[in-house]
């Protein structure tokens, strides 16, 4: 794909480079494979495949450092549901802050209600594992109100 980009099999053989990649367990070689794909051939099927691969490698992805890698590789609009498995993975290992600092950082972009609901649902847990009370209890309160009846809602208001 690098000497002949503009080839018809240039995408698909980019394709299989990160297919490969990711096969090897290169997770962030293989994100960023993807992201390649997705990026210069945008119009080609083989991009919509990439696309699905990569989430498909954010939901795989069971290390958190990995996760935060690969989750820099993908545009802004896809980084959400990605976000969250990392905060819960962080929430998972106690690191708090860190997953204050991801949810944060998530909840500046506009998502989806019930992303952005889950979001501050999780970042309710990780301010109440750092003793902030007041905080948390807002984040709660907002997840609530924007998702009412998520699976997580009876956890959110005790």
């Amino acid at each position: 794909p690098a000497r002949f980009p503009k080839h018809p099999l240039a995408a698909r053989a980019q394709l299989r480079a990160a297919e490969a990649l990711a096969a090897a367990k290169q997770a962030d070689a293989a994100a960023a494979a993807y992201r390649l794909v997705t990026e210069k051939y945008p119009q080609a099927p083989e991009a919509a495949e990439a696309r699905k691969a990569l989430g498909d490698l954010v939901q795989t992805t069971d290390d958190p450092a990995r996760l935060a890698a690969t989750l820099k590789t993908l545009p802004p609009a896809e980084r959400a549901r990605g976000t969250l498995r990392l905060a819960r993975l962080y929430l998972q290992q106690q690191k708090n802050t860190e997953a204050e600092a991801a949810l944060t950082e998530a909840l500046k972009t506009p998502a989806a209600p019930e992303i952005t609901g889950e979001a501050r649902y999780l970042l309710g847990a990780a301010l109440e594992g750092l003793s902030r009370t007041a905080p948390a209890a807002a984040a709660y309160a907002e997840a609530l109100r924007l998702q009412p009846a998520a699976p997580w809602a009876p956890d959110a208001n005790t």
